[in-house]
């Protein structure tokens, strides 16, 4: 038995598409561990730098988080809430352009466990998921060198309290 024409140009062109589907895909891929190669060779490029910045943060950390008023602020906000402490124009964990507005990456801090957390928003809504950051290593391996310095910059800052002071006001 022979297949109709018809049926094998139809057969050709599913097939066709699966492959352009595999190589969309692929390329996709490639393109993402591109970019996760030249993060991690800025990362490692400044090393001394950026463990330096992670080192910094975690420190605020946990001198926060053993700041007699640290107990109360959790009381009034709640021991599950997360408080916002930087929040940068990144998004995918790179810098926006700077024609973008509608997209920002937000660290917090953990209530019940103290950790950091990384999340980005897109017009105002989560689109990443929340990845928990417990030491200096972590943010060095997960954040960007550029993140983690303009977060270290504004917690050394004169509105170092400004995004808690507005989760008060918000909570009031």
């Amino acid at each position: 038995m022979r297949l109709p024409k018809e049926v094998e140009d139809r057969i050709k062109a599913r097939e066709k598409r699966e492959l352009d589907r595999y190589a969309v895909i692929r390329r996709q891929e490639r393109l993402e561990d591109e970019r996760r190669q030249r993060l991690l060779d800025e990362k490692l490029a400044r090393r001394a730098e950026v463990t330096a910045y992670a080192r910094s943060l975690d420190q605020w950390r946990l001198d926060f988080i053993n700041m007699p008023e640290a107990e109360r602020l959790w009381r009034l906000l709640g021991p599950d809430q997360r408080l916002p402490v930087f929040v940068g124009r990144f998004w995918l964990g790179e810098p926006c352009p700077p024609n973008d507005r509608t997209t920002c990456a937000i660290l917090t801090l953990e209530g019940r466990m103290h950790n950091f957390h990384y999340e980005e928003r897109h017009k105002g809504q989560l689109s990443s998921k929340s990845r928990p950051l417990a030491t200096a290593q972590n943010l060095f391996d997960e954040l960007h060198p550029d993140f983690l310095k303009q977060a270290c910059e504004h917690l050394q800052g004169p509105d170092a309290w400004k995004f808690i002071l507005q989760e008060l006001d918000r909570h009031a």
